[in-house]
């Protein structure tokens, strides 16, 4: 199957710059935006497309140097929650770039453990949670 035989307008994710449709003026704001160190908040209702925005400048060639951790967080619901998740993402990014860089990334996140859930149907479900509640915000 040839890349022009997928159907562009994804529910979720993000294709490729070539199938990336609309938002000129505000992809090009918001490079500016990010050329110049500024902090942004996009906001707007849900699936409205701004993940896809987000991913989409930052494919752009003149962020190639950035490096990029995506997290959504709709499904957390607390800090230590949040930190596993964002934990997780930085792992399995930097795992390509050698070992080097995941040895220094794996001792400050030795807090983090795996455990095991179920749910009142018997339903199992693997999570990652802070060893120590208390010290979530020194893991972040």
């Amino acid at each position: 199957m040839k890349l022009a035989d997928i159907n562009p307008f994804l529910i979720r994710g993000y294709l490729d710059k070539e199938h990336f449709c609309d938002r000129e003026a505000e992809t090009r704001e918001l490079l500016r935006l990010l050329r110049n160190g500024n902090d942004v908040v996009l906001e707007a209702p849900r699936r409205i497309g701004k993940s896809s925005l987000i991913h989409h400048c930052f494919a752009q060639a003149e962020l190639k140097d950035y490096k990029i951790f995506y997290v959504d967080i709709y499904s957390t619901s607390n800090l230590a929650d949040f930190v596993a998740m964002l934990g997780t993402e930085i792992a399995d990014k930097l795992k390509s770039k050698g070992k080097k860089a995941l040895q220094r990334f794996w001792d400050v996140v030795m807090s983090l453990r795996a455990g095991i859930s179920f749910d009142p149907m018997g339903e199992a479900s693997l999570n990652i949670q802070v060893g120590d509640i208390n010290e979530s915000r020194c893991t972040l």
